[in-house]
């Protein structure tokens, strides 16, 4: 295991592996705006053994898995690479939930109480 992982930042680790940030949403642990933190730093913060979490990258790093670094690409390209990538999927995903989310959570007036709340107080 090398000890290098252990000392480098979770943002830079994020960049540089491959499915990085996978195994930093199964800690939680913030590789964003916590992303100036060392592995060693952020996992002692919560409590996690860094050893464990540097195995598991390592495993990442094994299996030869390439992406894209998008750090050194034009604004234009990235930005329309977002919006093909996350931004179209998060739309498909919120119209497939549209109906969900309105009987899940009713419509609030300015105030923030629901139509039932106000209907209650003037039953009474």
């Amino acid at each position: 295991m090398s000890l290098t992982l252990l000392e480098q930042s979770l943002g830079q680790l994020a960049c540089d592996i491959p499915g990085a940030t996978r195994i930093f949403h199964t800690f939680k642990l913030d590789f964003c705006c916590g992303g100036h933190k060392s592995l060693r730093e952020a996992a002692a913060g919560k409590d996690l053994d860094p050893v464990l979490i540097a195995d598991a990258l390592h495993r990442l790093q094994d299996t030869g898995e390439t992406q894209h670094d998008w750090r050194n690409e034009p604004s234009e390209l990235l930005i329309a690479h977002l919006l093909a990538r996350y931004h179209a999927r998060h739309r498909e995903q919120a119209r497939s939930h549209r109906g969900f989310v309105l009987l899940t959570y009713p419509r609030r007036n300015r105030l923030g109480s629901s139509a039932r709340a106000r209907n209650a107080d003037t039953d009474g």
